[in-house]
């Protein structure tokens, strides 16, 4: 703050500053020149340059009351301290007015963001601006997409009335379809079982296009589904050829729809009905499939290039809806047993844990599972109680120890089915809850994100939904029926990060 200096040898009136600064009149220095006049300099506010240019106090009073009372030290012009304190600096602005009778300390909310609205959390002041640190939010804002509450009435995005970004893409006499986004191509690609056999198509990021459905993969089994995921620069098919004895099968295929030749992932026949491929963190992928006729599991890593990564592995249980994810050094499996299992293993794949997730003694091995990274450890959603009718959700450190939860979700009076896929911080989960599809958002240690967004209505519950979480937002792919299960179809939308608005780069 400005400080200036008062020089008693080049006044004409001297006002005896005694009074400090309360506001009494500084006198008026005559001009001087530096031929008769040698401390022209000590009139600066700062008094850097004064080196002889004040005995007392009073020499430096400016006569004002706000800017605190000016001191003499060792011959220099120093400011003072104000004389209006601030109870919350971080939310609160003091304000000083100048009068006859000193200085009148006030205190005003603080406006950060320049929006010309006050912060609300300065108590002695509140202003009607609930988040100062963005101008478009304040009390009587428009509602925008953009993940924040700006009209401050406590609701934001589609919680406040806003939509769901687009228009759905409905294909008819569809069951078992998945979904993938690859980030080399920026796009999303759907494996469906249709009317002419098992399809692939993808879609750019504004719902058109990209590749019209063609065969995908020709040697796929009556009834079973294609677990598709990205890998690489395109996408990489997995599923079971019972055709040729039960053999879990590759099929690689790019965004254009250009098809590769395939390959065999297990080593041997008898595979059963129940198995998987996850993406893996670090690249790769993760496959785990059940034997017929044994007490196995199977397990087989590959690259991004679809190439084995060592052989199959055989893991000492059995159990329906295999999962398999992988956070560092750590691979996680969940199965569904007599009850639901966690088990955590090292980069070697040697058991350092196993958890017992929920013991339900009905109803466990209906619906489906989720495993994804999620932070340091893992989240995991689950289907619990009986007949499965909940959506729950837990973590996990990577040493198996629990982090939070479980959760509940949601409850329903029928089997919900779901899926879910993790960025590493927020868990996005998506089941079919009653007659609806329905999403929830979970971060870190349990975090609500969302409590349930309905994305699609459904009057006869679907079996198979699937959700990508990426760097371009939220993609999803629903199974809708009639009522009583007739004309199968899929409905697939791209949304943005907020869910009321488009994916990044569309």
């Amino acid at each position: 703050m400005p400080v200036g200096c008062f020089n008693p040898d080049n006044a004409t009136e001297d006002t005896d500053g005694s009074s400090g600064d309360s506001g009494a009149t500084t006198a008026t220095a005559e001009p001087t020149t530096a031929a008769d006049d040698t401390t022209t300099d000590q009139a600066d506010s700062t008094g850097a340059d004064d080196v002889d240019g004040c005995v007392q106090d009073s020499d430096c009073d400016d006569g004002l009351a706000c800017n605190g009372t000016e001191i003499c030290d060792d011959g220099t012009c120093s400011p003072g301290a104000g004389p209006c304190t601030n109870p919350d600096a971080e939310h609160c602005d003091i304000s000083c007015e100048e009068s006859a009778e000193g200085a009148n300390c006030g205190v005003v909310a603080a406006d950060d963001d320049g929006d010309e609205h006050g912060d609300m959390a300065c108590a002695a002041a509140p202003g009607d601006d609930c988040n100062d640190d963005e101008a478009t939010v304040f009390t009587g804002a428009e509602e925008i997409c953009d993940g924040l509450d700006n009209d401050c009435n406590g609701l934001a995005d589609l919680e406040d009335g806003l939509g769901l970004y687009g228009t759905p893409v409905i294909v008819p006499d569809v069951f078992f379809a998945e979904l993938a986004y690859s980030p080399a191509e920026e796009n999303y690609a759907i494996a469906y079982n249709g009317p002419t056999g098992p399809q692939f198509v993808s879609y750019n990021l504004d719902q058109t296009l990209r590749a019209t459905p063609r065969s995908f993969p020709p040697d796929l089994g009556p009834g079973d589904r294609v677990f598709l995921e990205a890998a690489g620069t395109g996408y990489a098919g997995i599923y079971r050829d019972d055709a040729d004895g039960d053999f879990i099968r590759q099929r690689q295929v790019n965004a254009d729809g250009d098809i590769a030749i395939g390959g065999v992932v297990s080593s041997s026949g008898g595979v059963g009905f129940f198995y998987s491929a996850s993406e893996l963190d670090g690249g790769g992928l993760g496959v785990i499939w059940n034997q017929d006729n044994t007490q196995e599991t199977r397990l087989r890593l590959l690259g991004d290039d679809l190439a084995p990564l060592g052989q199959v592995l055989s893991l000492p249980f059995q159990g329906n809806t295999p999962r398999i994810s992988r956070n560092g050094d750590t691979f996680a499996i969940g199965t569904r047993e007599e009850s639901t299992w966690m088990r955590f293993y090292d980069n070697d794949l040697v058991e350092q844990a196993a958890v017992e997730v929920t013991s339900s003694p009905t109803g466990t091995i209906y619906g489906t599972f989720g495993v994804g990274p999620m932070g340091t450890g893992f989240g995991v959603a689950f289907n619990g109680g009986v007949a499965s009718q909940r959506v729950e959700y837990v973590e996990y450190e990577a040493d198996g120890t629990e982090r939070c939860g479980p959760i509940v979700l949601a409850d329903s009076s029928q089997s919900s089915f779901l899926n879910m896929d993790t960025d590493g911080s927020t868990a996005v989960i998506y089941a079919s809850v009653g007659d609806d599809w329905t999403l929830y958002r979970v971060g870190e240690n349990c975090e609500l994100v969302d409590e349930g967004v309905m994305i699609e209505s459904v009057t006869f519950f679907g079996e198979i939904g699937d959700v990508d979480i990426n760097e371009s937002g939220i993609g999803i792919v629903s199974q809708i029926f009639d009522d009583g299960g007739a004309n199968p179809r899929y409905s697939f939308r791209a949304l943005g990060p907020n869910l009321c608005d488009a994916p990044i780069g569309a």
